[in-house]
């Protein structure tokens, strides 16, 4: 099967993702500064920290290409069983790996992230680096996502290991918060902050991918594409092969009869983020036990489609902070932090999500009596 067959099944994201540092559109000051450590060839541990969509993992697989050329390429997903624990309880998790890295997500084991990230670094750690041609650095790299998430104790864990396996292995790490980073792992680390896209970068990126499809695009279009995206350039990508699959007319002249789903889509996002805005909605139109089991379905099936809790709490959030009062929003926000916390302590993110919105049940219905009686007393 050719290449450009092979391309043809694939999302835009992918297939127009940068495979080089040289080609990189975005961020030019970290392109030169990563080109040049890759350079040196004795890479140190890298923190990659900023919000989702703005090309954290496009970055890691340019600078991994950099330093093992097209070894990097020969990447394979592995589902692996590890017996971690005492007793030994058996722990599945996804990995992507190649000869010369591995990467995996340890907050998708929950609480068991600790003993996973101890196993498979000390596995890696373990076997020599593969000469292939004139590639040999001399040590291998395990790229972790989403290092915020994992506790506490998976994070001290990583930091004795970061000690111990130096001489062998790179650890690159991604977070959208530093914050949540414990300070002796930020401290073993260059931390590289990669910030959202500007929104002239946004444009220019979807009128190369747009060219590239023989679309022509008109400018009110790629505004609207750009504003709805909130400088998420994955998103924004996702959304142009969107409209080009629901049929959406690129003509300022001609609408299709679907232009009406891709002004809904546009304002509400991809169907679960509607799920999240009928759940807030919910929530602030009606308070009483018989709502509240209704958004429990709409949670499961949320769950179903491998939605992550955090994600879910942080969208509804946002929805039901765009929708109250600003003498509730401040007692939502605290409550939002205080149950997401929870959330990551536990294992159950249902248990927690559902808490948060019945608290929020509560705290509207007693600020809408509270303003009730009020205005009677005003009257009166």
């Amino acid at each position: 099967m050719s290449t450009q067959e092979e391309d043809k099944g694939l999302l835009w994201v992918d297939k127009y993702r940068p495979k080089t540092l040289d080609t990189l559109d975005i961020h030019p000051e970290w392109t030169e500064k990563l080109s040049s450590l890759c350079d040196q060839g004795n890479l140190p541990h890298l923190l990659f920290y900023g919000p989702s969509g703005a090309g954290k993992r496009t970055r890691i697989y340019a600078v991994l290409r950099e330093i093992f050329a097209s070894g990097i390429d020969k990447r394979q997903v592995q589902h692996k069983s590890l017996k971690v624990g005492d007793p030994p309880k058996e722990v599945e998790l996804a990995t992507i790996t190649s000869a010369h890295h591995i990467e995996l997500c340890p907050a998708d084991v929950g609480y068991n992230d600790r003993l996973v990230i101890q196993e498979m670094v000390k596995e890696i750690a373990s076997s020599k680096p593969i000469e292939l041609g004139t590639v040999h650095r001399g040590y291998k790299v395990v790229v972790l996502h989403d290092i915020d998430a994992v506790s506490k104790q998976a994070q001290q864990a990583l930091r004795r290991t970061m000690e111990k396996y130096t001489s062998c292995c790179r650890i690159i790490m991604t977070a959208e918060s530093a914050t949540r980073v414990m300070e002796p792992i930020r401290s073993r680390c260059l931390g590289i902050r990669i910030s959202c896209p500007t929104e002239d970068e946004v444009k220019r990126v979807v009128k190369n991918i747009a060219n590239k499809e023989g679309l022509s695009l008109p400018d009110s279009f790629v505004d609207q594409l750009v504003v709805t995206s909130e400088g998420n350039l994955r998103k924004a990508i996702l959304w142009l092969q969107v409209s080009r699959a629901i049929g959406y007319s690129l003509d300022d002249n001609h609408k299709s009869i679907n232009s009406t789903t891709w002004n809904m889509f546009s304002k509400c996002g991809f169907p679960w983020e509607q799920i999240c805005y009928d759940i807030a909605n919910t929530v602030i139109r009606e308070q009483n036990p018989k709502q509240l089991w209704n958004i429990r379905n709409q949670l499961y099936d949320l769950f179903c489609h491998a939605i992550p809790g955090n994600v879910l709490f942080r969208k509804i959030t946002t929805y039901l902070l765009r929708m109250v009062d600003e003498e509730v929003a401040p007692c939502i926000c605290y409550w939002a932090a205080h149950y997401e916390h929870g959330m990551k302590q536990g294992t159950k993110e249902m248990f927690h999500l559902e808490a948060f919105l019945a608290k929020v049940m509560y705290l509207y219905y007693s600020h809408i009596h509270t303003q009730y009686s009020m205005a009677l007393d005003d009257q009166l």
